[in-house]
């Protein structure tokens, strides 16, 4: 249930089966539900002591939508340990900023001394935020991003947030792993308006 913005990109119509642009390149395009995915609804958003910190201590600044090209190609750059490579292709990269250009691809960044340190991007229906990649130039900025842009969603009525990938790092932010019939059902509601 996708439509075709080009031969390696997509635009979602509707989510009533789950795409994984994760997925290699192989099936890259394939629609499926996975078993099992990671759900994050916001109100179950964690806020660690050292993160309250850095609220508290105002240590970024937090924009959306201000800088989604430098996000997305952060996210395709930036080195992870344990990890190969991207999935971002230039292709893919493409794709998601004629997303973010028709509405339906948002970014969250983060700031510190001018400077874009952290962010993080995804694809916005209804009443549902599917995450899509996030990065992070120094310690804790691509968390304030993403928790910052969960209470601003929050605010907005949005009560799902599909992290796609089960990381420890997105479970200390709340992330939960989410039963596939659970995670449809509460995808389904979310596109709704629900």
């Amino acid at each position: 249930n996708w439509t075709q913005v080009n031969t390696s990109g997509f635009i979602p119509t509707t989510f009533t089966e789950y795409y994984d642009p994760q997925a290699n390149a192989s099936t890259r395009g394939a629609t499926y539900s996975g078993t099992l995915t990671i759900g994050n609804f916001p109100y179950s958003v964690d806020y660690s002591n050292s993160m309250k910190q850095v609220f508290r201590r105002k240590t970024f600044e937090f924009t959306v939508n201000a800088a989604f090209e430098q996000v997305i190609a952060h996210c395709r750059q930036v080195s992870r340990t344990g990890q190969s490579g991207t999935w971002i292709t230039p292709d893919m990269e493409q794709a998601y900023i004629r997303l973010h250009n028709t509405g339906h691809a948002h970014s969250a960044e983060a700031w510190q001394d001018g400077q874009l340190v952290g962010g993080c991007y995804g694809i916005r229906l209804g009443k549902a935020y599917c995450g899509e990649s996030m990065f992070s130039l120094v310690p804790n900025a691509s968390k304030f991003a993403f928790l910052s842009y969960a209470q601003l969603l929050r605010d907005a009525g949005v009560h799902f947030i599909d992290c796609q990938v089960y990381t420890a790092h997105l479970e200390s932010l709340g992330a939960r792993d989410v039963p596939r019939a659970e995670f449809l059902e509460e995808l389904k509601v979310a596109l709704n308006g629900e």
